[in-house]
């Protein structure tokens, strides 16, 4: 279980770091610039990536950042534990709906333009 773990991780940091730091060619210039890590030129890796990532990680990863982000909004004690019920509620939710979002990616990523269920209360990562 820990080797097929760490092989669903590696297979997703290949699939999706090396992008962020490539470089293309400005077409104004002629000179190397890099590009935009939004649009990559090969999208359907991205998408199988991000697919791979969402489908594993998604649900711990909104639980715990949700908890905290909610645990800390209030200074009370009340609102501290309040804030830890509800983040873990709202991670929950967010972390299911994450969960799905990363199986449709990995089901549609040959068609690597479809990706309507990610907008800005859900952004395309996790972290």
């Amino acid at each position: 279980m820990k080797q097929a773990l760490g092989w669903l991780l590696v297979a997703t940091l290949a699939l999706t770091v090396p992008y962020a730091a490539r470089a293309v060619e400005d077409e104004d210039t002629g000179t190397q610039g890099t590009g935009r890590v939004d649009e990559p030129q090969v999208p359907v890796l991205w998408k199988l990536g991000r697919g791979l990532q969402n489908a594993a990680w998604g649900l711990p990863a909104e639980i715990v950042k949700n908890t905290l982000s909610e645990a800390f909004k209030s200074d009370t004690a009340f609102g501290f534990g309040s804030g830890i019920f509800e983040g873990v509620l709202v991670g929950i939710g967010k972390g299911f709906w994450r969960v799905g979002a990363g199986v449709c990616d990995i089901v549609t990523f040959p068609a690597a333009r479809l990706d309507p269920w990610y907008n800005e209360y859900l952004p395309p990562y996790p972290f």
